[in-house]
């Protein structure tokens, strides 16, 4: 005998019988047609406490998420994948780089609880959503909601060669509000400064996330222009050292540049000629090659000038403090005075303060002679001296002070002028100095 299939009687399945008027039948199909259908039934009600079932445990384990998210004071923060707006796939290693110091510099901060990765995943697969930063405003708040945050982070960056202008959207779960911050640059510390506008706005604190090994640069090297740089030096045939491995010569003519090809980052340029030429690092007096550092950006064009000279050039211009002339009419009557008010640093590090006040003046007697008054005010100490010279003579004096010498000379050989020459000279510093001492790496 052939059974209909469930939910049908058998008034409505071709029945092999001929006797389809019989009472039998009748009541047989009515049992039949009465438990298929309450079989029916049954098997809706199944599905509405099994639907009822799951809602209220969503609503359940919601209300538990919230509760923890909420714990210890944090916010609760949902951070979705950085855009990469330009859209080509050569910048999309950016992304993960900007998204992971964010997230480091939330997690270091101590104030905000980061809603796992892998819940956003979920949830955004039941939702048939793709995770990725590109959602539209609602779906990212119903998102926040079923993950317990409190707000939702989005952000987006456009490479423009050389740096990268970033930009982050901070939303209120709660109330649908979005706040914007943006920065512009190509290092670690460009990302730190846009958290720290974040973190700023959420919390009213200044943290500092920037360090000085942020200015690393986050832009691939592979996609940057190279710089160049234009050396312009009087050296001639002194080696050019590109961080630290020779490159070229200098040419000697210092209107001409030497340019140099160089990928971006941070380098070195360093010239050596010989052991008498380089720098002097002050006040200690070290003598070495003149290197700098700098930092090179992406198709930038850099001009450098050395500063290179001769030690003893260097030495010489160095040890004069003061170094003057003043002249008197032989017969006006006159008095010539001069001031002076300087200092210098020994190679202690020392500041010494120098003052000197000198008045040349013609005396009157037997003799015509020429005078001069010197006061002086040198290394806290004050002292006072007095020089002649007769007329078509000439004299020299010299005092010896701290760490320098104090020279009067006296010119009254002329009937015409006279000349009053003085000086002040360092002594703990001299001419050839450099090849008593040891030529220091830059």
């Amino acid at each position: 005998m052939e059974y209909p299939p469930w939910g049908q009687s058998y008034s409505d399945h071709k029945f092999p019988f001929k006797n389809d008027t019989s009472g039998s039948f009748h009541r047989q199909s009515l049992r039949v047609n009465v438990y298929c259908g309450m079989k029916k039934k049954l098997r809706s009600r199944k599905k509405f406490i099994l639907r009822f079932t799951v809602i209220f445990l969503l609503i359940l384990l919601s209300g538990i998420s919230v509760s923890l998210f909420a714990r210890d004071g944090k916010i609760s923060m949902a951070v979705l994948p950085v855009e990469n707006l330009n859209k080509d796939p050569q910048q999309d290693y950016l992304a993960g780089i900007i998204g992971s110091i964010i997230r480091q510099d939330l997690s270091l901060s101590g104030m905000v609880f980061l809603v796992d990765r892998e819940n956003m995943e979920e949830v955004l697969q039941e939702q048939k959503l793709q995770f990725t930063g590109v959602l539209d405003e609602q779906s990212i708040i119903e998102t926040g909601r079923m993950v317990g945050a409190e707000y939702i982070l989005k952000g987006g960056y456009v490479f423009l060669g050389d740096d990268l202008f970033l930009n982050l959207d901070l939303i209120d779960v709660e109330t649908g509000r979005s706040f914007s911050f943006s920065e512009r640059g190509y290092q670690e510390n460009t990302v730190h400064a846009l958290t720290e506008k974040l973190m700023n706005h959420l919390t009213g604190q200044d943290l500092s996330f920037q360090s000085d090994q942020g200015v690393r640069t986050i832009i691939a090297k592979s996609q940057q222009e190279p710089g160049r740089v234009m050396l312009f030096s009087h050296l001639i045939d002194a080696r050019i050292f590109v961080d630290g491995t020779f490159t070229s010569y200098t040419t000697g003519d210092a209107t001409q540049p030497v340019e140099l090809i160089m990928p971006p980052g941070t380098h070195t340029i360093r010239t050596h000629l010989s052991q008498n030429f380089g720098v002097v690092k002050l006040p200690e007096i070290l003598f070495s090659d003149w290197m700098v550092e700098f930092d090179l950006k992406s198709g930038d064009s850099l001009v450098l000038e050395d500063k290179t000279n001769h030690f003893n050039s260097i030495i010489y211009n160095m040890q004069q403090i003061i170094r003057e002339r003043i002249e008197l009419t032989p017969g006006s009557g006159n008095t010539i005075r001069a001031e002076h008010e300087t200092s210098f640093t020994d190679r202690d590090a020392v500041v010494i303060p120098v003052k000197l006040t000198l008045s040349f003046v013609e005396t009157q007697g037997e003799v015509q002679q020429g005078l001069a008054l010197v006061h002086l005010e040198y290394n806290g100490e004050s002292q006072d001296f007095s020089y002649n010279c007769l007329s078509g003579e000439t004299e020299e004096f010299t005092v010896e002070l701290y760490k320098s010498d104090l020279t009067i000379e006296l010119d009254c050989t002329s009937n015409y002028r006279w000349d009053l020459n003085y000086s002040i000279w360092r002594n703990d510093i001299y001419q050839g100095l450099h090849r008593d001492e040891e030529h220091q790496s830059p």
